[in-house]
């Protein structure tokens, strides 16, 4: 019977597609180039003494970027302000840091399952995603439409028989290798169109989906730990993402969407080992600067916990038995009078802020510049937004920092000798369009100067 999206898809065929050929010469050289990059990314994760330090992290920025295809969208601030109370009355936020738990309960799952993907590791996902009971869908009308005209785009299949039947061969294709002799990466994209495809939720599907291609990459030890995610990328391309998959269903269009695939896994792996290879040197950098602030008193595991929860307060320190209320609010302290973390109140809490973490783990989040200098005049790009806190800290050094404002006037800090840190409250600069940072010095010296929003 020839598709109709109108109609439950109860035709879908099973992997792997017939008649389809997915060792062309493009594919083969996407393939290359994606598990070269995947095995760099598993060598680096290998070398770590405490893999599951930096994971947290990035497993935290995935929630927020696999929650946000679904439309359900939260701030950096209110996610991590939440990672760090473990709770909030933010319905986003909740559902985001369900979102991390799933995907450490589908780990254990698969680990305690000797490896196997199976139905019940699916369900047990969707369910931690939730917060609910929800099982495999059972009632017809399931659509999914166009969210501004409502026209039907895809019917999926129907119902709980049908779908568990369906389920099952990608069971069977997901742990059988003798199913298919297809390379797991190609398989990786097949199996993730074919469970988008099944739909057996009634929601979570899409989430679901992304964290089982994670776990995927673990069970073919591709990767030691699950810390690669390609919702970035979809982010990024989430247009041509759907356009792909649409592609797959109506015009059997097998080809583009492993090269979509393919292609998301090369980039995003390149992505991800630079972000840990930049967070274990700025762990290693702030270690040294540590011990000089702290002396004697220095806490291994308050810098543990900085890369774990890049938002911290007083008393979570006392919570993880870090340290008493007195010494945690000492160590801050001087933490912030060192540069390391920045302050910032939210009602009646103060939170000290990783901010060069969070510049590597979430660009955008916090506009973040650094550059050594060499000559004796520089501007710090277009990138700084009016609106927003700016913060600049300035190497030792005879120097002037400008904040220039669009009217022409501008904010003047003359360094003398000592590194300094000014902070320009974002109400001075609520006018400004194109804010620019300049610094001048009299002498050709090599100066520091690193540029904050937040």
């Amino acid at each position: 019977m020839a598709y109709n999206k109108i109609q439950a898809f109860n035709d879908l065929p099973n992997l792997p597609p017939e008649g389809v050929d997915l060792e062309t010469a493009p594919i083969l050289r996407q393939l290359a180039k994606a598990a070269r990059h995947l095995g760099e990314l598993n060598g680096l994760c290998a070398s770590l003494p405490d893999p599951q330090l930096l994971i947290n992290t990035i497993v935290l920025q995935e929630s927020k970027d696999s929650s946000a295809i679904e439309n359900i969208v939260t701030t950096q601030d209110e996610l991590y302000q939440a990672a760090t109370e473990e709770t909030t009355t933010s319905v986003a936020a909740k559902e985001v840091l369900s979102y991390r738990e799933a995907l450490y309960t589908g780990f254990t799952k698969m680990k305690a399952q000797k490896n196997l993907l199976l139905t019940n590791t699916m369900v047990e996902i969707v369910q931690t995603i939730k917060q609910n009971k929800a099982g495999i869908r059972n009632t017809p009308g399931t659509a999914l439409k166009n969210a501004i005209n409502g026209e039907v785009i895809y019917t999926p299949p129907c119902c709980e028989d049908v779908l568990r039947e369906k389920l099952s061969a990608l069971e069977d294709f997901i742990n059988n290798p003798e199913v298919s002799s297809l390379d797991p990466l190609v398989k990786m994209a097949l199996l993730h169109y074919q469970f988008e495809a099944i739909h057996p939720f009634s929601d979570g599907n899409g989430r679901t989906g992304r964290i089982v291609n994670a776990l995927y990459l673990v069970q073919q030890e591709l990767l030691s730990q699950p810390v690669l995610y390609l919702s970035s990328y979809i982010v990024k391309y989430k247009t041509e993402y759907y356009q792909l998959l649409r592609g797959v269903t109506e015009n059997n269009n097998w080809h583009d969407w492993v090269m979509y695939i393919l292609t998301a896994l090369s980039e995003t792996a390149l992505l991800t080992t630079s972000k840990i290879r930049s967070m274990i040197s700025l762990r290693d950098e702030y270690e040294q600067l540590m011990k000089a602030a702290l002396g004697s008193s220095y806490s291994h595991e308050l810098l543990q916990l900085m890369f774990t929860l890049p938002y911290l307060k007083i008393e979570l320190l006392e919570k993880k038995g870090i340290a008493h209320r007195q010494t945690a609010s000492t160590w801050l302290k001087k933490l912030v009078d060192a540069n390391i973390l920045i302050p910032e109140k939210k009602g009646r809490t103060t939170y000290f802020i990783n901010y060069r973490l969070m510049a590597i783990i979430a660009p955008g989040s916090l506009n973040y510049y650094s550059k050594m200098l060499i000559t004796n005049e520089w501007s710090v790009p277009a990138g700084i937004e009016y609106g927003k806190n700016i913060r600049i800290l300035s190497s030792k050094g005879n120097y002037t920092v400008k904040v220039f404002s669009a009217d022409g006037t501008f904010f003047e800090f003359p360094v003398m000798d000592e590194r300094k840190a000014f902070e320009i409250p974002a109400e001075k600069i609520s006018t400004v369009v194109r804010p620019m940072i300049s610094l001048k010095s009299n002498l050709k010296e090599e100066l520091h100067l690193e540029v904050l929003q937040y």
